[in-house]
């Protein structure tokens, strides 16, 4: 089931590890590695990045939306036929 994160750009609920704010240390340098791996997904369209999401295959997502956001549309259920 695919879940939005923004400007039309969508990810798999099943592949999602976790949801992170990118203000930390931590996760800077995490951001930092996946892009010089070439393992970034910038969806941010532009925007100022809010969000990270990390996915099982090993990429990381960079969102305009806030954490609570993309946490909530991941927890909502799924509706068949039709994005969330």
């Amino acid at each position: 089931m695919l879940v939005n994160i923004g400007h039309e750009s969508s990810i798999e609920r099943n592949l999602v590890v976790c949801v992170l704010p990118p203000g930390s240390a931590p996760n800077k340098r995490m951001r930092e590695a996946a892009a010089k791996e070439g393992n970034l997904i910038d969806a941010t369209a532009g925007r100022q990045t809010r969000s990270l999401v990390v996915m099982s295959t090993g990429h990381l997502v960079a969102s305009f939306l806030q954490p609570d956001t993309i946490r909530a549309r991941l927890d909502a259920p799924e509706k068949q036929g039709c994005l969330n």
